[in-house]
């Protein structure tokens, strides 16, 4: 009945459901359509942070496991393969080093939730705001200028929980541009932008 659709949209061939970085990326009777070589594919070292603080009172669960949110390194795993995927093996990531860090990141304005003031928080769906964090904190408190300069990393991927304050993305270092966000100012001392 929807033989149609396979012809249309594919064929039950198991391999044609295959990942396509599984798959050869040209078969024998395909040409390049350029006379250009293909670009060399690159790799960025990635230090990713998760705020996973414990509670105590909920017999020593984290907020993730508490709240039954989604796992951070499962994320990470999927991002990084549907990068991968999307530029045909030119972009790569590789996470070098996960922390993850047993409590709450510092707001812009000193504000850090405890475990009481979150679950209260959290119950009473009523914030502190401003919510932002106070990303010149975690840039300390990682050493990441020191750590983009020396080459330990090139990208920080942060997670955490709801109202952790984060942007969906942030750029720091000499040169920073908008990327959903404004640069992150204090950090022009950095030669590379990260």
């Amino acid at each position: 009945m929807f033989d149609w659709l396979w012809r249309l949209f594919g064929s039950g061939d198991e391999s044609a459901h295959r990942h396509p970085l599984e798959q050869d990326w040209l078969s024998p009777d395909q040409t390049l359509l350029t006379d250009y070589p293909l670009p060399v594919p690159i790799t960025r070292k990635v230090l990713m942070i998760t705020h996973n603080p414990v509670l105590k009172s909920q017999g020593g669960k984290t907020v993730r496991e508490y709240f039954r949110w989604n796992d951070s390194e499962t994320l990470a795993k999927g991002y990084i393969e549907d990068v991968r995927w999307c530029s045909h093996g030119y972009a790569n990531y590789q996470v070098v080093e996960h922390q993850v860090v047993d409590s709450y990141p510092v707001k812009h304005d000193g504000f850090r939730y405890d475990e009481k003031s979150y679950l209260h928080a959290w119950r009473q769906r009523q914030f502190h705001e401003p919510d932002g964090v106070d990303y010149l904190a975690l840039v300390r408190e990682f050493e990441l200028i020191e750590r983009v300069e020396h080459r330990e990393i090139d990208e920080v991927w942060l997670f955490g929980h709801p109202y952790g304050g984060y942007y969906e993305s942030i750029m720091a270092g000499r040169g920073a541009f908008w990327c959903n966000a404004p640069p992150l100012a204090g950090t022009e001392k950095c030669q590379r932008r990260f």
